[in-house]
């Protein structure tokens, strides 16, 4: 009875850790793609960067003396850049999709997940004595260990009881009544 008790509270740091583990892949995936919106927003700038570049190289071939190789450097690197931001939004829906997949939501064309929040980039100063001590009592994992060992104890101490020999006695007495006259008095 004990041990199916312990074997209950695994059960339970298992789910924990399982909850755990889900939350913090959401919770990455999550920042992926808040990282691929934003590396599509540089991609994007840096094709209008190579844009402007490209019309004043350009206007400037077309005066006297204008060299027309820096135009083909110009429209090779626009083309670059759009490949870029191509790669940048395919990285999008990617990380979305993945997102979607975890979060069991479907994927509807009209909708798109986008992050709104913004990571906090402020120092944190943490106590590393109360952590340490809250990590040791809290985490799922230690105590799903501490459980299952006290559970192969439990198995051994049944295990060691089993091997001993049992002796059980078992004795009767039972008086039949006949009277006054016991064997034939």
């Amino acid at each position: 009875m004990l041990i199916a008790k312990i074997n209950n509270n695994i059960s339970q740091c298992d789910f924990e850790i399982n909850v755990v583990n889900f939350l913090h892949d959401v919770e990455t995936q999550y920042w992926k793609l808040y990282a691929a919106y934003q590396s599509y927003e540089v991609e994007n700038e840096s094709l209008e960067d190579a844009e402007r570049i490209l019309d004043m190289v350009e206007s400037r071939a077309d005066a006297p003396g204008g060299d027309l190789s820096r135009v083909v450097e110009a429209r090779d690197g626009v083309l670059q850049a759009e490949k870029r931001v191509l790669d940048a939004k395919d990285a999008i829906f990617t990380n979305e999709s993945q997102l979607r997949l975890m979060l069991n939501t479907q994927a509807d064309s009209e909708k798109t997940i986008r992050p709104i929040d913004v990571p906090i980039l402020s120092d944190i100063q943490l106590e590393w004595a109360g952590s340490l001590s809250d990590a040791l009592s809290r985490r799922p994992e230690l105590r799903r260990q501490k459980h299952a060992l006290k559970s192969v104890q439990l198995q051994l101490e049944a295990a060691e009881n089993l091997y001993r020999p049992r002796v059980d006695f078992i004795a009767s007495g039972q008086f039949n009544g006949m009277g006054n006259a016991l064997l034939g008095r």
